[in-house]
């Protein structure tokens, strides 16, 4: 008998300490890009009343990230909580019921942090950084770095193709977005936006470095 519970015991141990690691380290979420833009689409020029609306908090980047984390969630990304909602290891939205109000990890709402958590840090191995803009299609990420970080996070939810009657026809991946802490020297629209060339919004941001993520399934 107290072999089977130091058994139990041993196992249980196990366990958890597996699920610690497993909650630290970088791990590779399924993803279902067509769920995840066709969500951003939807949502785009409204607000999904049961996740919270950080539009008013500009200092902190706006609700650009946090509208981009629930896309992604909705395609499949799963959520990893900690006890350091600072942390880049952490990712997440919760309501509390104490505080009768929503909390949530830095990495979810901030585009700052969300960048450090996918593309300095490297938590979601599904994430493929790329230099190809054209190379981007519905569900990937791009965003609008100054100084190496970045301020803006957009979600690719469609695609126009290069028309061949019009050489001189802009093409390339098209962007959805809520407003975001944007550079005040940029002449790119602070509002959201559906469906926007993503050429469009990085000629409007000059003073910008954009930065593109592919999301693999």
């Amino acid at each position: 008998m107290r072999k089977d519970i130091l058994k139990i015991f041993a196992i249980s141990l196990s366990m958890i300490t597996s699920c610690v690691a497993m909650a630290d380290a970088p791990r590779y979420s399924p993803y279902n890009s067509s769920m995840a833009s066709n969500y951003a689409y939807q949502w785009a020029l409204s607000k999904n009343p049961q996740h919270p609306d950080f539009s008013a908090n500009t200092l902190q980047g706006g609700d650009c990230t946090n509208f981009v984390s629930q896309a992604l969630h909705t395609g499949g990304w799963q959520y990893t909580a900690s006890r350091d909602d600072k942390s880049t290891n952490t990712w997440y939205v919760a309501w509390n019921n104490a505080k009768r109000a929503f909390t949530n990890s830095q990495t979810w709402s901030t585009a700052a942090g969300f960048y450090r958590r996918i593309i300095n840090d490297k938590y979601e191995k599904s994430v493929l950084p790329t230099s190809d803009l054209y190379s981007l299609r519905p569900g990937d990420i791009a965003f609008l770095t100054s100084g190496g970080k970045s301020h803006h996070t957009m979600i690719v939810t469609g695609y126009q193709e290069k028309p061949w009657w019009n050489p001189f026809a802009s093409y390339g991946p098209l962007v959805s977005y809520h407003n975001g802490g944007v550079n005040p020297n940029t002449n790119m629209p602070n509002l959201p936006q559906q469906n926007i060339l993503l050429t469009e919004v990085i000629a409007r941001s000059p003073n910008d470095t954009p930065v593109f993520a592919k999301v693999r399934s």
